[in-house]
């Protein structure tokens, strides 16, 4: 299928400077994850596993993303499991002042906030929408194809890449809201985890599958929309788990580099060479969905799904929002109350 030295504002009261960091500290508790060695879901199951809905955790936490005019401020799916709605709620959150707002409550797939304040996202219609941060001026931009999703803002706020389907195939569209229709690029089709690397090229995964070894192997690409060019830049194999299956991407430019999300995974790629690192492993009973680069390039915001286990055939779990280091050291749980 995307410099923090500065004081806040005025939403943080105090006589003294006080960097961003303060208020994301503020806003969230120490929270290391700790390997559940008695997880198993259901080896002997003979039909899938039932997933528990408690009332003790009725919202999950997904899809976050930063405002890129305030890193302070986030955005994020909240899904209420005690009404079993398809659709989620977008909430934006003010880390600093505790503010919280609801500002839509049909979304389905993506997420992204512009530098323009614009948050774009697809509704239950599988249209994409777009819709100031403070609840206003909710504009429909697309209206063809079976599927429009996972949209993506352009640094400048200008266009926005997303992927429609269309009689079984999926493409990958560019949209300049200067002109009245997107672009299809032709080039990405069947792709996954795209996301801008600038406002020149674009970061995908594609995967082929070794029907003789069983082994999917994936492929981490740029592509350059002058050229018209692919490169490649490393493979990541799965082998008997999904845990490596890549899910997001987005891009730090100060040191060049993809920061990717999987199931049990979170790394990093240096886009001159193509050498990548694992940030963080998830233990047996978490899975990742969407990691995101704060602003500043210090922490690194994503969403986590935790299980457990209630009897042989039956599990609980608890998506939560959650920040660590780009090394990922000093992880810690968003409170959002």
């Amino acid at each position: 299928m995307l410099a923090l030295v500065a004081t806040i504002s005025a939403c943080c009261n105090s006589e003294e400077p006080i960097i961003e960091a303060n208020c994301l500290e503020q806003a969230s508790s120490p929270s290391q994850s700790v390997d559940d060695t008695t997880y198993n879901c259901c080896p002997d199951c003979l039909v899938d596993p039932e997933e528990l809905y408690s009332a003790a955790i009725p919202f999950d936490y997904s899809a976050p993303c930063f405002d890129p005019n305030d890193n302070n401020r986030i955005a994020y799916y909240r899904f209420d499991n005690t009404k079993f709605d398809i659709a989620s709620e977008i909430w934006v959150f003010d880390l600093c002042s505790g503010e919280k707002r609801k500002i839509v409550g049909n979304a389905l797939y993506g997420i992204d906030w512009s530098i323009k304040d614009w948050i774009i996202y697809t509704a239950d219609d599988q249209q994409i929408y777009m819709i100031k941060s403070n609840g206003d001026s909710l504009t429909k931009l697309t209206s063809a194809g079976d599927y429009n999703r996972y949209p993506k803002w352009d640094k400048k706020g200008d266009r926005i890449l997303f992927q429609r389907q269309d009689g079984g195939l999926s493409k990958l569209m560019l949209f300049d809201l200067k002109e009245p229709n997107p672009d299809t690029i032709t080039e990405l089709t069947s792709i996954g985890a795209w996301n801008w690397i600038g406002n020149s090229q674009i970061s995908y995964v594609t995967a082929t599958w070794d029907a003789s070894t069983g082994i999917t192997t994936q492929y981490l690409k740029k592509f350059d929309l002058t050229t018209l060019q692919s490169t490649l830049l490393h493979t990541l194999d799965i082998v008997g788990s999904n845990s490596n299956i890549l899910l997001s991407t987005d891009y730090s430019e100060g040191d060049n580099s993809i920061i990717w999300c999987a199931y049990g995974i979170i790394g990093k790629t240096n886009i001159n060479t193509g050498s990548y690192e694992v940030i963080k492993d998830a233990f047996r009973q978490e899975s990742f969905y969407d990691a995101v680069l704060s602003k500043d390039e210090k922490n690194i915001l994503f969403d986590l799904r935790s299980r457990k286990i209630v009897d042989p055939c039956r599990y609980d779990s608890d998506y939560g929002l959650y920040i660590m280091g780009l090394n990922g050291n000093n992880q810690r749980r968003i409170k959002i109350e």
